[in-house]
């Protein structure tokens, strides 16, 4: 009896490991049958500009968590990243790496730097989609860009250094495509609001000394000068002004929070700094204390890219949907729950976010209005 007993036991043990090794063999075919998409990241990852990419990595893997959580992906998604340095001669080559070895349906990247492959993903039907100053990043059929856009940025600019009583102004900024943008069109509206441009200053990206430039501008009276420097020149330049005696108030687009330490009190416009609920989850799964330049249009951006690739209908024998088609299907996204709060597509491929006014405050930055 006990031997009866005891062979039943076994073959009803034997049946349960049988099911539990189908149900899992059935999950992982499920997987390994899903076709793969892969989507290459280029950022800023070592260095001194390490601060830049490392938390907007993070956010692109959190939205590849949470979307594979919140829908029945039909696909399997990966990620490769690669560090550009913020170099656009690196970005280039990390595109080439992506196209050539990982045969990448679609590229991130962000910050203007990056429009060095932008004139090539129509060419190679490539999706592009990054977070960078200015629209000629986005023109082309396969480029996207999920930033805020002058026609944002400048009024609320102008509108706060009227509010202020600002009427000379001077200008600081970097040798990159992105920033050449901001000033041409930034300019011409200062001008045309009855703003007068003291000064107009560039400089290399890599320019570690700026004192004959700050002895020229000095004797030049300014209310505020608007830089678009980014660190380490945004500390340096400042700790040299401070040097020679010039210690002007400043503004600008987002830059002034990477070095809160040398802005303190300072007002600036920033990025669209994402809903209150992102910026709480985010935080929370990333361990980061705040969201700073492109985190929520990044995250955004990679959940833009994967519902545009699982909403889009394959077409004759495709095993993964075509790539002009995902665009199609991205630009015609509605009611998309983004991280930033209210966006809108234009006809080019520009994803609009909306900018505030902020303030350093303590070492950290406040939104202050809007």
């Amino acid at each position: 009896m006990k031997l009866k007993k005891l062979i039943f036991w076994l073959i009803a043990a034997a049946a349960v490991i049988t099911t539990v090794f189908i149900l899992s063999s059935e999950v992982n075919n499920e997987m390994v049958n899903k076709p793969t998409i892969r989507i290459g990241v280029t950022l800023p990852l070592s260095g001194d500009l390490a601060y830049i990419g490392e938390p907007v990595k993070k956010s692109i893997q959190l939205a590849l968590k949470d979307i594979t959580q919140e829908r029945n992906l039909k696909y399997n998604y990966e990620l490769i990243f690669e560090d550009d340095k913020l170099d656009p001669k690196i970005v280039l080559l990390n595109y080439n790496r992506f196209i050539s070895i990982y045969k990448v349906s679609a590229v991130m990247t962000m910050w203007s730097n990056a429009v060095a492959i932008s004139s090539r993903t129509d060419k190679d039907k490539i999706i592009n989609i990054g977070c960078a100053w200015g629209k000629n990043y986005a023109k082309g059929y396969y480029n996207l860009n999920h930033c805020v856009f002058s026609d944002e940025q400048n009024p609320l600019l102008i509108k706060e250094m009227k509010r202020l009583g600002i009427k000379k102004v001077g200008i600081v900024y970097n040798q990159t495509p992105g920033d050449e943008e901001i000033i041409s069109t930034l300019l011409p509206d200062l001008k045309k609001a009855g703003f007068e441009i003291v000064f107009k200053s560039q400089f290399k990206m890599d320019q570690k000394d700026y004192k004959s430039e700050i002895i020229k501008i000095k004797k030049k009276a300014v209310d505020i000068v608007f830089t678009t420097l980014i660190t380490p020149g945004l500390e340096i330049f400042s700790k040299q002004a401070k040097e020679l005696g010039y210690n002007p108030k400043y503004t600008g687009f987002d830059v002034l929070r990477y070095a809160p330490e040398f802005f303190e009190g300072q007002w600036f416009i920033t990025d669209a700094p994402g809903t209150k609920e992102f910026t709480k989850h985010y935080i929370k799964e990333t361990k980061e204390k705040s969201v700073t330049s492109c985190v929520s249009n990044l995250y955004d951006s990679l959940k833009i890219l994967v519902t545009g690739f699982e909403d889009t209908v394959l077409k004759g024998d495709e095993v993964i949907p075509n790539n002009k088609e995902v665009v199609k299907t991205i630009l015609n996204l509605k009611n998309f729950k983004s991280a930033t709060g209210k966006i809108y597509v234009d006809e080019e491929g520009n994803i609009h976010t909306y900018p505030e006014i902020s303030v350093i405050k303590n070492g950290k930055t406040e939104p202050i209005g809007k």
